[in-house]
């Protein structure tokens, strides 16, 4: 008997803060693999998204990062909300009206941030297929000091994300808590 595949939703957020979803059949997991526990809604954004408006997604979704994709759903990097903070620490966020006697005291000048996700993003990726076992996933994630790895399809395309609190949800469900 053939096994059913599982659905699972990618979104692909655009610079224009419009979304695409695609349903993706995946394979039923065999064992225990990524796919068994992975996030089912993956949230992926293209390079071209603004820094303020992946600040948003993440904080609205309660993710901690996302990978970025191409136009075939291949990831080019990896955004995290460390990325993202560093960078807008770093440029800074406003100017004092007494640094800039051009503006009224009380008020404050913004610049217009044009740094996008493909600006501040890790570059490099590192990725599973689908069917690689939980234990493996968990000694990358372990030894390389990442939260979060995408899974893909055999295409190479982001199929899902596999992050720590899934693996650690996984262990507490196999010793018996339910959570």
């Amino acid at each position: 008997m053939k096994p059913t595949p599982t659905l699972r939703l990618r979104r692909v957020i655009h610079e224009s803060g419009t979304a695409d979803d695609t349903v993706i059949a995946l394979r039923a997991a065999t064992g225990a693999s990524v796919a068994s526990i992975m996030s089912r809604t993956t949230y992926c954004l293209r390079p071209q998204v603004g820094v303020r408006t992946a600040v948003g997604i993440l904080l609205d979704e309660r993710m901690s990062g996302a990978p970025v994709v191409d136009d075939e759903g291949h990831p080019v990097g990896i955004v995290s909300k460390t990325d993202l903070l560093r960078h807008l620490h770093e440029r800074g966020d406003a100017v004092e009206s007494g640094d800039d006697p051009a503006i009224e005291r009380g008020y404050h000048a913004t610049d217009v941030d044009s740094t996008t996700v493909g600006d501040v993003m890790m570059p490099v990726v590192f990725a599973i297929a689908e069917d690689t076992t939980i234990a493996a996933a968990s000694a990358l994630m372990a030894g390389e000091g990442i939260h979060r790895l995408p899974v893909l399809d055999k295409k190479g395309a982001v199929v899902g994300i596999l992050s720590t609190l899934d693996i650690v949800r996984w262990v507490a469900d196999r010793a018996g808590y339910h959570v």
